[in-house]
C-alpha cells in the first residue's frame, strides 16, 4: 500500500491527539479495557479522519505543534472527564458522611473507601451510553480537527490575559465543586439530621453507646435516600453532560485564538 509521506505525518499529528484525549476519559482509559482495543480504535479514529482533513504544517514547526498537540489535548481530555470527576467526588462525599471512611480511624493504612465513588461513577457511565451523549461527544471532539487543524491551536488562547481556555479550566473547577455538593446535598443534609438526632439520644440516654449504634443506621439510611434519589441523579447527570458539551464548545473557539 502506497502512502505519500505527507499523509504518514498527518495521521500520526491526528493519532496524537485522539490518544491523548480518549486516554483521559474514565472508561477508555481503565485498566480493565484491553489495551488491544483501545490502540485500534484510536488508530481506526485517526485513519478514518486522515483522507478528510488537509494539515498544512512546515518541518521546521514540527516541535512546537507536538507541543501544542499535547497541551492542547490534555484541555480537551480533562473537560471531557468534568462530569466523571463529579460522579467520583460525591460518591466519596456520600461516602465520607455515612461513615465508609471511619476504616481510616482503626487503620490509617486502609486508605479512603471508593465503593460509591465506584457506583456514580458506573452510573454515570451508563446515563453517558444511554443517553447517546457519547455520540454527541465524539462527534464534538471529530469537528475539533476542522476548527483547529494540527499544529492551529493557539497558546495564547491558553494562557491570554482575558478570555482564555486556562481561565475557563478554573470556571469549571469552581462548577465541579458546585455540581458535587448538588449531587450530594441529600445525603448529607440526611445525615447531618441524623447526627442531631443521635446526639439528643446520646444525652438523653448516656448509657447507649451511639458511636457503634448509629453506624448501621448510617450506612442503611444512607442506602436508602441514594435509592430514592436515583430519578434525580439521572436526570442531574443528563443535564450535567449538556453542561460538558458546553463547556467543551467554548474551550474548543478559546483555543482556536
Amino acid at each position: 500500500m502506497e502512502i505519500a509521506g505527507k499523509e504518514i505525518v498527518d495521521f500520526l499529528l491526528i493519532l496524537l491527539r485522539a490518544s491523548i484525549v480518549f486516554g483521559l476519559l474514565p472508561f477508555f482509559g481503565s485498566k480493565n479495557m484491553p489495551n488491544q482495543f483501545k490502540i485500534g480504535f484510536v488508530i481506526s479514529f485517526a485513519l478514518v479522519l486522515t483522507p478528510v482533513i488537509d494539515i498544512k504544517i512546515n518541518d521546521g514547526d514540527i516541535p512546537f505543534i507536538l507541543l501544542s498537540e499535547v497541551i492542547g489535548g490534555i484541555i480537551l481530555g480533562l473537560v471531557m472527564r468534568s462530569i466523571f470527576i463529579v460522579a467520583e467526588m460525591a460518591g466519596q462525599v456520600i461516602s465520607n458522611v455515612m461513615g465508609f471512611s471511619m476504616a481510616t480511624v482503626f487503620d490509617p493504612e486502609a486508605g479512603h473507601s471508593t465503593d460509591l465513588s465506584r457506583l456514580f461513577w458506573i452510573i454515570s457511565i451508563f446515563i453517558f451510553f444511554s443517553s447517546g451523549i457519547h455520540r454527541d461527544v465524539v462527534y464534538i471532539f471529530a469537528k475539533t480537527y476542522e476548527i483547529i487543524p494540527p499544529g492551529r491551536f493557539s497558546l495564547a488562547g491558553v494562557i491570554g490575559s482575558e478570555g482564555n481556555a486556562s481561565g475557563e479550566l478554573i470556571n469549571l473547577t469552581g462548577a465541579i465543586f458546585k455540581l458535587t455538593l448538588k449531587m450530594a446535598s441529600g445525603a448529607v443534609v440526611v445525615m447531618l439530621t441524623l447526627n442531631i438526632i443521635m446526639g439528643f439520644i446520646s444525652r438523653s440516654v448516656p448509657q447507649l453507646n451511639v458511636f457503634f449504634v448509629s453506624y448501621p443506621v448510617y450506612i442503611g439510611l444512607g442506602f436508602f435516600v441514594i435509592i430514592l434519589s436515583l430519578p434525580a441523579y439521572i436526570y442531574f447527570f443528563n443535564t450535567s453532560f449538556e453542561f460538558m458539551k458546553d463547556e467543551l464548545n467554548k474551550v474548543i473557539f478559546l483555543l482556536r485564538g
